[in-house]
C-alpha cells in the first residue's frame, strides 16, 4: 500500500503544479518547473515513508550514517546493472529523438505526438507487469529453504510468469486494435499542423500494429526484475539498443523517414527482446528453471493444488 499511496498521490500533484504554473508562466519554463518540483516531493515522500518502516524495508542500520559494504552490495550490484541498461535505453530514445530532428520540423513534431500517445496508452497495461514482478519475488525470495522448496518455488513462479505475460499480450492486443479505432481521429485534438497530422497518421497504424510486442516486452522485464536477474537484462537492452540505434542511423542515411525510425525501435529493439527473454526464461541457466520444470514434480500429486495456490492473485 506504501508505493500505491504513493504513485497515486505524485501524479495528482504533478497536475495541480503544472496547472498553476503553466497559468503563471506557459511556456517550457513553467512545465519544467512543475515537474523538477513534483520529482522531489515524490522523492520526499518515498524517503519519508521508507524511515517509518526501515525495519520492514531491511534499512534498519541503527546510527550509521555510511553504511558497510556488505550491507549494501546486493544493492550496489543489482543498482550497476539498472544503471547500465538505463543508459543504453534512455541513449537508444534519445538518439531516436535526435534523428528524428534532423529530418525536419514537421518529423520531430509527428515523433513526439506518436511518442506521447504511446506512453500514454502504455502506461494502461503497466500494473500487470508490476503485479507479475511482486508474485513472481514472493516466490523465489527464501535463499534459505530447501532444495525442494526452491524447486516448488520456480515453478509456482513460471506458473505466475506465464500467466501475467499472456494477459499482457491479450491486453496489449486489445489496446493496439482500440488505439487503431479511436487514435487516429483525435490526432487534429492534439496539433492544428495540417502536415504533422498527415504524418502522423500515416506512422501511427505501423506503430500501433506492434503494440502487443511492446506490452509482453515490458511485462517480461518487470518478471525477471523481480527475479533478480538484472544482470541479463541489461545485456539484453545493451545488444538490442546497439542494433536498433543502427538501423535509426539508416533510417536518416537511406531517408526510410518516421516509418523507418519506429519500425527499427518497435520492431527490432522489441522484437529482439521477445527472442532474448523467451530463450532466458526456458533456458536451465535462467531464474525460473528449466522449462519442463512442473508444478507437480516431487510434490506427490499436489501439483494442481499448488497451481491454484500460485496465480489466484492475478485470475
Amino acid at each position: 500500500m506504501l508505493f500505491v499511496r504513493v504513485f497515486m498521490e505524485v501524479p495528482t500533484v504533478h497536475v495541480n503544479l503544472s496547472s498553476s504554473l503553466l497559468s503563471l508562466s506557459p511556456s517550457l519554463l513553467g512545465a519544467a518547473m512543475a515537474t523538477a518540483i513534483a520529482q522531489w516531493m515524490g522523492a520526499l515522500s518515498y524517503m519519508i515513508k521508507m524511515a517509518r518502516r526501515k525495519e520492514a524495508f531491511g534499512l534498519n542500520l541503527g546510527w550509521k550514517i555510511i553504511p558497510k559494504l556488505e550491507d549494501v552490495q546486493e544493492f550496489l550490484t543489482a543498482g550497476t546493472a539498472m544503471l547500465f541498461r538505463s543508459l543504453c535505453n534512455v541513449g537508444a530514445w534519445t538518439l531516436m529523438a535526435s534523428i528524428a530532428t534532423r529530418m525536419g520540423v514537421v518529423e520531430i513534431a509527428a515523433h513526439q505526438l506518436i511518442l506521447s500517445m504511446w506512453l500514454v496508452i502504455a502506461f494502461v497495461q503497466d500494473a500487470v507487469g508490476a503485479a507479475g514482478q511482486v508474485l513472481v519475488s514472493q516466490q523465489l525470495g527464501h535463499p534459505g529453504s530447501s532444495r525442494h522448496a526452491i524447486r516448488r518455488g520456480k515453478a509456482k513462479a513460471r506458473a505466475i510468469a506465464k500467466r501475467v505475460i499472456s494477459f499482457s499480450a491479450v491486453i496489449g492486443l486489445v489496446l493496439s486494435v482500440l488505439s487503431q479505432m479511436f487514435l487516429p481521429s483525435l490526432i487534429s485534438l492534439f496539433c492544428s499542423s495540417p502536415e504533422v497530422v498527415a504524418l502522423t497518421s500515416s506512422v501511427l497504424p505501423i506503430v500501433l500494429l506492434g503494440f502487443p510486442i511492446c506490452c509482453v516486452v515490458w511485462t517480461w522485464d518487470s518478471v525477471y526484475y523481480g527475479a533478480s536477474d538484472f544482470k541479463y537484462n541489461a545485456k539484453v537492452i545493451a545488444m538490442s539498443s546497439s542494433i536498433a540505434v543502427s538501423l535509426t542511423l539508416a533510417s536518416l542515411h537511406y531517408e526510410w523517414g518516421l516509418i523507418g525510425l519506429w519500425s527499427s525501435m518497435v520492431f527490432v529493439y522489441f522484437g529482439l527482446r521477445v527472442i532474448a527473454n523467451y530463450l532466458r526464461f526456458n533456458s536451465e541457466h535462467g531464474p525460473f528453471g528449466k522449462s519442463t520444470l512442473s508444478l507437480s514434480e516431487g510434490d506427490d500429486g499436489g501439483g494442481q493444488m499448488m497451481m491454484n495456490e500460485a496465480v489466484p492473485q492475478i485470475s
